[in-house]
């Protein structure tokens, strides 16, 4: 199984409580649009891992040839989900930015020390994921 995704299940969670704890201390709307856009990635992430488990199964009665396929299938429903949840989240966003103008703040520390810790973190999930795929040369590969 791929330990890119439970590490990005777990690095995103990690994301999404820290913008979620900046969005309550600060009360800015893009806090909470990124702790919105971070429990996406979760969910996104976690819909991977149900087609990655259930893609293991072997064969069985109903399923002579097995579920391998099934992981295709939980891929594009976390496509299309994220694509949806985060569409409609943004307009919502974007429209009530629009009626209800508020006031922007200059980036505070809090603010760019919740960007570097997910920075950080989403670079050691990319690393493993790198690493998981071959590098370079598995990118080249068929």
């Amino acid at each position: 199984m791929s330990s890119s995704v439970t590490v990005s299940i777990a690095t995103n969670t990690a994301i999404a409580l820290s913008k979620g704890f900046g969005w309550f201390v600060t009360g800015s709307p893009t806090l909470f649009a990124e702790t919105v856009h971070s429990l996406a990635d979760v969910g996104n992430q976690v819909l991977l891992k149900v087609g990655e488990v259930r893609g293991r199964r072997g064969p069985d009665r109903e399923h002579p040839f097995g579920r391998g396929q099934e992981k295709f299938f939980w891929a594009l429903v976390s496509a299309v989900s994220v694509f949806f949840i985060g569409c409609g989240i943004n307009i919502y966003h974007g429209i009530h930015a629009f009626l209800d103008p508020t006031e922007t703040s200059a980036f505070t520390p809090l603010v760019l020390g919740l960007l570097l810790f997910a920075l950080a973190l989403e670079s050691w999930t990319f690393r493993i994921a790198w690493k998981e795929i071959g590098g370079r040369r598995g990118l080249t590969e068929n």
